[in-house]
C-alpha cells in the first residue's frame, strides 16, 4: 500500500465514522459542527491527494 492510499483509506474511515454518529447526536449544534468538521476532512484529504498526486514522478524507462 503506498503513503497515498495509506492516507487516503484512513481519512474515509473518520469521514465514516461522522457519517455514523451524525444521527445519534445530542443536539442540533453538535450535528452542524460534526457536519462541518467531516467537510473540513474531505477538504483535507482531497488536498493530500493532489500533493501527493503532484509530488509523484513518472518514471520514463526509455529515457536513457
Amino acid at each position: 500500500m503506498t503513503n497515498k492510499e495509506y492516507v487516503t483509506k484512513k481519512l474515509n474511515e473518520i469521514i465514516d465514522i461522522y457519517d455514523d454518529i451524525f444521527d445519534y447526536l445530542p443536539s442540533p449544534d453538535a450535528a452542524e459542527a460534526v457536519y462541518l468538521d467531516k467537510w473540513h476532512i474531505v477538504d483535507f484529504r482531497d488536498l493530500c491527494e493532489k500533493e501527493f498526486d503532484k509530488n509523484s514522478k513518472v518514471i520514463d524507462l526509455n529515457d536513457n
